[in-house]
């Protein structure tokens, strides 16, 4: 069902928006409540992401990632990211149109606990030309710093003291930036988050998120749906 590579074709044309902004995206996936968590993992399989056609601007994107973020954020920026993205934006390296992995972090100073801080934007960072197969990602706690993790592979990491937000969720999400864009596959052929993982103590043991129906974020045209207890699927609907 999930075939490596395999391309999604259900795309249709961009829908009139405004400029891109952090704060306006549309989001299919699971996230686990829990208290303090120290990492997050998942498999992403190897499928590829779908933009919108003949776009009114140039700002598309279609993400699937793995994260912590904040149970207390004001306006959803406050979290430590890794996945996978396809996306046009002029203001952003990583958006070549192409597929990459990226990771990020943010933080918001409107978000308790954070007043004062600078404001930092999770904008997505690239970390290389995707390579065509499923990967495990990891956002996970360790020695003062969170860092992430692709295949196993050491990738990038934010110290600790940055992070001023209370982190109470473990995140397994698609992503769009524009209504016309798709997030993960076709109901034919729905994309896969599997093996998800949590961890509750930093060096701990990973934990099954004993995800159950109905998704956290769900809604037409892209859908969530629990395909076991630690797998997520997504999938549009145009």
């Amino acid at each position: 069902m999930f075939a490596e590579g395999a391309y999604a074709t259900h795309v249709v044309p961009c829908l009139p928006s405004t400029p891109y902004t952090l704060s306006e995206s549309f989001h299919a996936g699971d996230t686990k409540t829990l208290t303090n968590p120290t990492g997050a993992r998942g498999t992403l399989e190897g499928q590829t992401l779908s933009l919108c056609t003949a776009p009114t601007n140039d700002d598309r994107g279609s993400l699937e990632w793995i994260a912590v973020g904040a149970s207390n954020s004001v306006r959803g920026l406050d979290l430590v990211q890794i996945g996978l993205i396809k996306c046009t934006n002029p203001g952003y390296s990583v958006c070549t149109g192409g597929m990459r992995y990226f990771w990020t972090w943010g933080r918001d100073p409107a978000t308790p606990g954070c007043a004062g801080t600078l404001y930092v934007p999770p904008i997505p960072i690239s970390l290389g030309a995707w390579g065509g197969t499923s990967q495990e990602f990891i956002v996970a706690l360790a020695s003062g710093y969170w860092k992430v993790y692709r295949g196993g592979v050491f990738q990038d990491q934010v110290a600790a003291t940055n992070i001023c937000w209370t982190r109470g969720l473990a995140m397994w999400q698609g992503e769009a930036w524009n209504k016309g864009d798709q997030i993960g596959g076709v109901a034919g052929d729905k994309y896969a988050i599997s093996t998800a993982r949590y961890q509750a103590v930093a060096g701990g043991a990973w934990l099954n998120p004993s995800l159950v129906a109905p998704c956290a974020q769900t809604n037409n045209p892209f859908y969530c749906e629990v395909g076991a207890s630690d797998v997520v699927n997504t999938w549009t609907a145009h």
